[in-house]
């Protein structure tokens, strides 16, 4: 798991720089309601990468969260958000049972570890 949150961080960085905050390239959160609702997806689990935020300029960094238990709304809803949540499971049964008993996702991406 520590790979993957490092990798992605990576491509993070690669694309909005150190500081994505001052980047020309990176987007604000369209209004308020919005950003109170996805800052509060933070909390839904650990910030393992990212999680600053500016309330008045509607910023949140690229974020990555684990240890996300049972249903939070991160795991509900359609983010349309810098927040990934990434959840662990020790085998792919285990992963497709997890999405088979919830409503089906957006979407759902797999890494396989050999």
């Amino acid at each position: 798991m520590e790979k993957l949150i490092k990798a992605i961080g990576s491509s993070f960085r690669r694309t909005f720089g150190d500081d994505p905050e001052n980047s020309e390239w990176y987007p604000r959160i369209v209004n308020s309601q919005a950003f109170d609702r996805l800052t509060g997806y933070l909390h839904d689990g650990v910030v393992r990468f990212g999680g600053r935020t500016n309330s008045e300029t509607r910023y949140i960094e690229p974020s990555i969260i684990d240890e996300v238990v049972g249903g939070p709304p991160v795991m509900q809803e359609e983010l349309f958000s810098p927040v990934l949540p990434v959840l662990t499971f020790s085998n792919l049964t285990e992963a497709v049972q997890y999405v088979n008993e919830r409503e089906k996702p957006l979407a759902l991406h797999y890494l396989g570890v050999l």
